[in-house]
């Protein structure tokens, strides 16, 4: 009957919508058996050839790390001793981001720090041993993306200054003091490294600043490698988990970078939460009954009692804890 001719016509439309051919359909079922075999035999390549592949887009690289978190590897930070041109696996399933992931670090710089590597400390990061400067490729830009990324944990940074901040802003400050060399005074440069350092305090970068240097130098944020480590084992011991983990009503763990002022339409007051997760993820939540005023500061680490409805995760004021504040 006509009735039926159209409504069948109809679902064919619909269907056009998002169905393939059985062509199509073949080619990514044949991809999907790839990735399967790949993941299944060859786990760590298929993890760090993914993570590589997603590098450049922000929300996908989220949700590959939560993905490959969840197979029980841990990210550690860029650093300048174990990065390489792609994502590697190190030790006991520790994935170290590439170079190439991070803003402001091209192939010329990559490939020098790969010629001269490992480094030891800051003067064999700097100098040659006759006091002349050691790079020409690795410039001011790079340099001071992989100090923001604070990506000289295996270099004894710490025999000279006191915060990645002051390593920061004693070398790129002074960038062209620390490169002179002479016949009269070879090692000039470091002569002029222990001046600069005196002229500089010791204070590091607030948890805000940190976070901010990762996203716009990586695009996402290792929210793992700002919440204290001491912080992290007493969660992980109480089995409080982030808020990516949610998978029912319980109480989860996050980053807040920002709480929003809101007010209902009854003129109630209430804050909007943005919360960050392990995997770099903002997440959205409502916490009701906030008293008038009242705020979360933000890059604080907070425990919440979490729920998620028709309009996403809520809480309650009176279920949201602080459990650490960024120090200004």
């Amino acid at each position: 009957s006509l009735v039926i001719a159209e409504d069948l016509y109809e679902k064919i439309l619909y269907f056009a919508g998002y169905g393939f051919n059985a062509s199509h359909a073949v080619s990514y079922a044949i991809n999907s058996y790839y990735c399967a075999w790949l993941l299944t035999h060859y786990e760590e390549e298929w993890v760090t050839a993914y993570l590589e592949a997603v590098s450049g887009n922000p929300k996908k690289l989220a949700k590959a790390l939560s993905e490959v978190k969840s197979l029980g590897y841990t990210v550690s930070r860029v650093d300048i001793n174990k990065s390489d041109r792609m994502w590697v696996c190190s030790d006991n399933k520790t994935l170290v981001p590439s170079f190439s992931s991070c803003k402001g670090i091209g192939d010329a710089a990559v490939q020098e720090i790969l010629q001269n590597r490992p480094y030891a400390n800051v003067l064999d990061l700097l100098w040659n041993e006759d006091g002349s400067w050691k790079h020409s490729k690795l410039n001011k830009r790079a340099m001071s993306v992989l100090i923001q990324l604070r990506a000289f944990e295996t270099v004894e940074w710490q025999n000279h200054f006191s915060s990645y901040k002051q390593f920061h802003d004693v070398v790129i400050d002074n960038w062209n003091d620390l490169r002179k060399h002479t016949k009269r005074d070879p090692f000039k440069g470091q002569s002029n490294l222990k001046e600069a350092i005196l002229e500089h305090d010791g204070t590091e970068w607030t948890m805000e600043e940190l976070a901010g240097n990762s996203f716009s130098l990586l695009g996402t944020v290792n929210v793992e490698m700002l919440v204290p480590e001491s912080l992290l084992s007493n969660l992980n011991e109480r089995g409080v988990r982030s808020i990516d983990e949610w998978d029912r009503e319980d109480i989860y763990w996050g980053l807040c970078v920002n709480s929003i002022p809101k007010k209902t339409k009854k003129g109630k007051y209430y804050l909007l939460l943005e919360v960050l997760g392990t995997s770099g993820k903002k997440h959205r939540m409502f916490c009701w009954n906030a008293p008038d005023g009242s705020t979360v500061k933000p890059y604080s680490v907070v425990a919440v009692q979490l729920q998620n409805g028709d309009y996403g995760f809520s809480t309650n004021w009176r279920k949201v804890i602080e459990l650490s504040q960024n120090k200004e």
